[in-house]
């Protein structure tokens, strides 16, 4: 076991882990090749070693990630808390579109369930703005949600600070989830005060960088196809080179507290104001175990500054 954190997930009487998995990658359709097996063997050693909230969405790998967190915790529904996503629909050929209708969202969190096998999910979290559909529409589906027991907890993703304050407005929203890493805050940083202000929890993800801030990348590492950093300009010529040396950098700082990079990029993230979990995904047990440490300790006031000085003039490209 670790030395894991549990927090209050805003105001829902919803207890997280503060370092939590995410499971896009094992959906299967962005990030490589993956093993369902060894899927299934993540999740489960993240329940062994106390990372007990499980995030995932019905459009990673078009259900499949869900269908593997439901056959990973059958048995243990009772020992993890799962999130879940919606708003992207899809159809047998492939295509996504956006969609935050009142039937929609209640059509969809049935299949979800289902998938889960489950009857119940811990926290409903719209994955992304629908511009064909009102705010307040969508926030009276996730209120018939709760009313109806069939989920928890519920919240917001990639809302800008106008929109989350829109449907702050319509329903208490106990959570939202942005990204968030030394390298990447600034989608974050307006909607921080906010949430800090309302008692909305924060579920901060990509704290590595899409593995970036792993250091266990080099000049010459390539992606296959079907995974999104081949294309990532992040990832491209000298941008890339300039994070690679930024995190060579920061090195020495994880050394010091006897951490990987790995861990240092997770508890900073951690270490910000109102952050309630680092997100962190994974695809097999090693990475899980290695993110878990993460959490039961803190990085100093001092090591803080000099990781911005490291980053300074650095920003996300995408």
């Amino acid at each position: 076991m670790t030395d894991m954190e549990y927090r209050p997930l805003g105001t829902s009487g919803v207890m997280v882990s503060a370092v939590s998995i995410g499971t896009w990658a094992i959906g299967g359709l962005d990030w490589g090749p993956v093993d369902d097996d060894e899927s299934i063997a993540a999740i489960r050693a993240a329940i062994d070693v106390g990372m007990t909230f499980i995030d995932t969405a019905d459009i990673y790998g078009m259900g499949h990630a869900e269908e593997i967190v439901g056959r990973a915790v059958e048995g243990r529904r009772h020992e993890v808390v799962i999130a879940t996503k919606v708003a992207n629909r899809w159809n047998e050929q492939g295509e996504r579109w956006v969609d935050c209708s009142y039937d929609t969202i209640l059509q969809a969190v049935q299949e979800s369930l289902e998938r889960l096998r489950t009857d119940y999910i811990d926290a409903y979290i719209i994955h992304r703005p629908d511009p064909a559909t009102p705010i307040p529409e969508t926030m009276r589906a996730l209120e018939k949600l709760l009313q109806d027991g069939v989920v928890r907890a519920v919240g917001v993703s990639r809302y800008n600070r106008d929109q989350i304050e829109e449907a702050q407005g319509c329903i208490n929203l106990h959570v939202a989830q942005y990204p968030l890493n030394i390298l990447r805050r600034q989608e974050i940083t307006p909607i921080l005060p906010f949430c800090r202000e309302h008692e909305i929890g924060m579920m901060a993800y990509a704290p590595l960088s899409k593995g970036l801030l792993t250091g266990k990348f080099d000049a010459g590492t390539t992606f296959p196809e079907n995974d999104q950093r081949s294309s990532s300009a992040n990832f491209q010529g000298e941008a890339f080179r300039k994070r690679l040396d930024a995190v060579e950098r920061l090195r020495p700082i994880a050394q010091k507290y006897d951490k990987t990079l790995a861990q240092l990029a997770i508890n900073w993230n951690l270490c910000q104001p109102g952050v309630t979990t680092a997100l962190a995904g994974a695809k097999r047990p090693a990475q899980v175990r290695e993110n878990a440490g993460g959490a039961g300790w803190r990085i100093g006031q001092e090591d803080l500054g000099a990781i911005e000085e490291i980053v300074a003039g650095l920003t996300d490209l995408e």
